[in-house]
């Protein structure tokens, strides 16, 4: 079997009057050869089903499809292909590049197209490009962007087979698309071809010609380019080149009895079809007109297109990252700062609630800036990650997450903030500290203000500064400002826990590693640098936003206490907002809104076994401690596991006390598993159901070698 692609081309190869690059095809036999040699079929399934597809997130599908080409970039070339391509090379001197596609069974018919979802690489210049670009195309199979349409490929470990076209790369002078009918007008006469420059086709150079099909003229109208890149004299040229041409595409469509999308490439004069499949009309990926994207309300065919425009391309990425670097984390961090600085309490009330309305304002500027700006910039870690696992091929998927802690994040500098703070507990006012926690007090009063200035002035304003720089921020709409006794037991604990702080360091081996086995040393330097950014604001991001969301806090907390003396309208209508608001927060919440109460019984779960995905190796037992708030993260304990939705970025300061880290959201760039794999910690992520078999306080075996979770229930013998 050979596929959709692979078989149009044969019909187009059979025909004198079309030319075509030379080529030769791999049918599914030498994938399967491939799949069988190297034992990939058991660990495949493996890593698909791992867990119920249906509730995999779209960052799990694509762990999943990461470590299936992990596999495969490790694995060998068939002993079938291997004499296959020595037979083309001793057959024919390849003076010229190489062009390796996939010609799946998914893609290119008539129904579906699924263009683009699979691999195509280029300019391979000998058999061990040719060999290693076969393997990359192996595993588009398995991608991200085919996992997230299973079900209409029919994707089946078993069954499903990639086939490959080895083609001679036109070195050309032109490239192009022709849509021998108009997509977005099915049955006109209007034939649209897209052609620009060299070989390479970019979408940012595009002229866009409508040609009239009955005489063969462009319509009127019907030229679009880009004024400031080519001017009028070159576009006529162009027009009257792809003139020539029309024809044959009329030729192919009538070839085909179907309206065909055909890829060409012109040199000398003469044009090669590349590859040529039907037309098919596809819903597109974005929603333009919505600037706010709600999930919750989305159809799965909209979350999944949606997702895919995610994927950025790396001249994106590039672009990106200069402007969240110089603008973008600036303008945040300046807004935050600015907020802060302001004394409510100075304001009159039509101030105050003027200053109210202007801080939720500034958050809905910020939630759109997040999704359109901060959301798709995380793929910067992906696309870091598959170049260096491309290259090194290392046997540790995550091995490149070594390569990315070039700058502490604000999470690290709070930790070790804490930790140098804590330097300064001794016994006394550990006395002191626990003597407050035991008051059941959440701020600190006056009288234990008064004891901490007479007694203990230095810690004490030290403790204020911590608060001001790491703890103006928010969490579950509460601020952590207002939870000393959260946070000095935090304090308690790190002074009672020394060894539990610790910095990661890069790996200057593997830097060094990575650029020497890099082709393109300029790429590679900017590719870390996009990584390292995208790695470092998962965490900055939320708390930069969160800080923001704890102004707002700030003004509507000043607004309640003068409603309290004062029943103004205006204080109402405030109040009557914010708590609209709260149901749309700027940084999303990580729990689960139903209470544990609503979600399961209080039964004993003895020898439950909950799967995962694997965050971070190691073993480790410890009782549950579920967090859903601010109370639940005072009655943690030293030792114990995190039970959670998700870490939320501002709680990541008692991660280093826990025993190991369990969250029901999944993905290995969520913020839990970046701190729980700094500090080496156990994490298992993507555990469906969480909230409905495990109670606090059972005892739990955690393995995040496997991503498996047994439930002991509250018998602390490990069965």
């Amino acid at each position: 079997m050979i596929g959709n692609k692979a078989k149009n081309l044969l019909y187009l190869e059979n025909d004198q009057k079309i030319n075509v690059p030379k080529f030769m095809i791999l049918s599914s036999k030498y994938y399967w050869d491939f799949i069988n040699e190297n034992h990939l079929k058991n660990k495949i399934n493996y890593e698909v089903y791992r867990k119920s597809f249906s509730f995999l997130r779209w960052e799990e599908k694509w762990d999943c499809a990461f470590r299936i080409k992990n596999l495969f970039l490790n694995s060998n070339i068939s002993n079938s292909t291997q004499i296959k391509l020595d037979k083309l090379i001793s057959q024919n001197k390849i003076n010229f590049p190489i062009i390796v596609r996939s010609s799946s069974e998914c893609e290119d018919s008539d129904k579906l197209s699924f263009a683009g979802i699979f691999e195509s690489i280029s300019n391979c210049l000998n058999l061990e490009d040719i060999k290693n670009a076969i393997i990359k195309v192996y595993s588009s199979l398995w991608s991200d962007k085919t996992l997230l349409f299973k079900d209409e490929l029919n994707l089946d470990v078993e069954k499903s087979f990639m086939s490959i076209i080895i083609q001679e790369q036109i070195i050309s002078h032109y490239s192009g698309v022709t849509f021998t009918t108009n997509p977005n007008h099915n049955g006109t006469n209007t034939m649209i071809v897209e052609v620009c420059p060299g070989g390479d086709f970019q979408k940012q150079n595009i002229i866009t010609l409508y040609f009239d099909k009955k005489n063969m003229n462009i319509t009127s109208n019907g030229i679009y380019y880009d004024s400031s890149v080519y001017d009028s004299n070159y576009i006529q040229n162009i027009c009257s080149l792809l003139k020539k041409h029309i024809k044959l595409f009329n030729y192919i469509e009538q070839k085909f009895k179907i309206p065909m999308d055909i890829e060409w490439v012109i040199k000398d004069e003469q044009i090669y079809v590349v590859q040529a499949r039907p037309i098919t009309i596809q819903n597109k990926l974005t929603n333009e007109k919505s600037e706010i994207i709600d999930l919750s309300c989305m159809s799965e065919e909209t979350k999944r297109s949606w997702y895919l425009t995610l994927t950025l391309k790396r001249g994106e990425l590039f672009k990106l990252y200069d402007e969240i670097r110089t603008i973008i984390i600036p303008d945040l961090k300046k807004t935050g700062e600015l907020f802060s600085s302001i004394d409510l309490s100075k304001c009159n009330d039509n101030d105050l609630v003027r200053e109210f309305y202007r801080r939720i304002k500034t958050i809905e500027k910020w939630r759109i800036l997040y999704i359109k700006k901060l959301i798709p910039f995380a793929h910067g870690v992906r696309e870091f990650a598959t170049y260096y696992s491309e290259i090194i091929k290392p046997r540790d998927f995550y091995e490149f997450i070594n390569l990315l802690e070039s700058k502490p994040r604000i999470s690290s500098y709070r930790r070790s903030s804490i930790y140098k703070l804590s330097l300064l507990i001794d016994s006394d006012l550990s006395e002191l500290i626990k003597e407050f926690l035991c008051s059941k007090s959440k701020r600190l009063n006056n009288k234990y203000i008064a004891e901490f200035k007479n007694k203990f002035n230095i810690f004490y304003l030290s403790y204020i500064k911590l608060k001001e720089d790491y703890f103006d921020i928010s969490f579950e709409h509460e601020r952590w400002t207002d939870r000393d006794d959260i946070i000095l037991k935090i304090l308690l604990n790190y002074k009672e826990n020394p060894e539990k702080f610790s910095i990661s360091k890069i790996n200057k081996d593997l830097l060094r590693n990575y650029f020497r086995l890099a082709n393109n040393f300029d790429e590679a330097y900017k590719l870390l640098k996009v990584g390292r950014l995208s790695w470092q604001i998962r965490d900055d991001d939320n708390l930069l936003l969160s800080k923001i969301e704890s102004q707002l806090i700030s003004a509507f907390n000043e607004i309640k206490l003068r409603y309290q003396n004062k029943k103004s309208e205006i204080f109402e209508n405030a109040i009557s907002d914010m708590y609209k608001y709260q149901g749309n927060s700027l940084v999303p919440s990580t729990t689960n809104n139903k209470k544990k109460s609503e979600t399961k019984n209080n039964e004993i779960i003895v020898g439950r076994q909950l799967r995962g995905q694997p965050a971070v190796a190691g073993l480790n037992h410890g009782y549950a401690r579920i967090i859903e708030n601010f109370e639940d993260l005072k009655k943690f304990q030293v030792g114990e596991i995190i039970v959670c939705e998700a870490i939320d970025p501002t709680m990541t300061q008692i991660i280093p006390f826990c025993n190991g880290v369990i969250e029901q959201r999944g993905g290995m760039l969520i913020h839990g598993v970046i701190i729980a794999r700094e500090l080496k910690i156990p994490c298992v992520t993507g555990v469906h159901k969480l909230d409905s078999f495990i109670n606090n306080g059972d005892y739990l075996t955690i393995d995040g070698d496997v991503g498996l979770v047994i439930n002991h229930g509250n018998d602390r013998k490990i069965l």
